[in-house]
């Protein structure tokens, strides 16, 4: 059997490119013929495109899609270099998107001011039945009463898996309490891990009154991910550093808070919101603030996403150029 078609697949996007001191707004219609053949896959041909000068970037866009595939904006496009730009714009995203680092697991674990494990508390992001720890939710709203949760309930969901890109990156964390008030001397470690690490801590932190914002945490008996001592397991070994490179890139974990808020009650109805949970736990939550900076590294030089779409765009143009439309 033949390739078969199946459909078509219309893509659209605008765009602006650098233009003699201004900008030019770009709007690119293009449609794909879908076609399938059983046991081999499926392919893309690119059976129309539509370019559009829609002036400078204060003049709207009024270019709709087209009805008709035989309504081209471009006659005789040579379609092998229209394949070759499109590649090339594919394989520069992919390249930044292999580039980001990941925070897939993070702990926050209770210490004396040495960074000793100390009283036993620990929230992760685990969740379960297998993981009897308390959870630990990442939040994107820097608002502690209006949190926007990146991660859920108390499950697979619980997980975590933040893309970090070059720049500095805020969060809230949260975790249920039992108890009204913290002795002053209570200080706590943030283990953070990266890339599927769940071994020994990849970034450790220290907070706490002898250690305001955060200090690099080493001590070998802290707590694992899973809440286990250094008396059973070497993966309790406290990172001893704020940083932590990862291919072309550099995280530092810049700051740190965990403390008790009594007016804030937000995990106890988020983490189980039937009847017997959905009013909170009437016990304050422990709200914490983390600030990742992420910085590209000497031998890093990836191409912005904005210049990858000029030049896309700059082929397009340089096409139509070389292929005009014909009355």
């Amino acid at each position: 059997m033949g390739w078969q078609g199946v459909g078509v697949v219309y893509m659209a996007m605008e765009f602006s490119i650098p233009f003699y001191g201004d900008y030019r707004l770009v709007r690119v219609n293009i449609l794909y013929n879908l076609r399938v053949r059983p046991s081999i896959g499926f392919c893309l041909d690119v059976d129309f495109i539509q370019i559009s000068d829609c002036g400078t970037r204060l003049a709207p866009c009024r270019h709709r899609p087209p009805k008709r595939m035989r309504d081209t904006g471009m006659k005789g496009l040579n379609r092998n270099a229209l394949a070759f730009i499109l590649a090339v714009t594919l394989a520069s995203i992919a390249g930044q998107a292999r580039a980001v680092l990941m925070l897939t697991d993070s702990a926050v674990f209770s210490a004396n001011p040495s960074g000793e494990n100390w009283n036993g508390w620990i929230w992760n992001t685990q969740g379960g039945e297998s993981d009897d720890r308390w959870n630990l939710y990442y939040s994107s709203s820097l608002d502690p009463q209006n949190p926007v949760f990146l991660n859920s309930k108390d499950g697979a969901t619980t997980n975590i898996a933040i893309a970090l890109t070059p720049g500095t990156h805020l969060f809230s964390v949260y975790g249920e309490s039992v108890i009204p008030n913290v002795d002053p001397l209570q200080h706590f470690v943030l283990s953070l891990y990266f890339g599927g690490n769940q071994t020994t801590a990849d970034i450790s932190g220290l907070y706490g009154s002898s250690c305001n914002p955060v200090c690099p945490a080493s001590h070998p008996n802290g707590l694992d991910l899973y809440g286990s001592s250094g008396l059973s397991t070497p993966n309790a070994q406290e990172a001893g550093t704020l940083s932590f490179v990862s291919g072309d890139y550099e995280v530092t974990l810049s700051d740190f808070i965990w403390i008790l808020r009594p007016d804030i009650d937000q995990v106890w109805p988020y983490w189980d919101n039937s009847p017997d949970y959905s009013n909170g736990s009437n016990t304050p939550d422990f709200f914490g603030r983390i600030q990742l900076d992420v910085r590209a590294l000497n031998n890093a030089s990836p191409v912005p996403l904005s210049n990858t779409l000029t030049l896309f765009g700059l082929g397009l143009l340089l096409l139509r150029l070389v292929n005009p439309r014909r009355a």
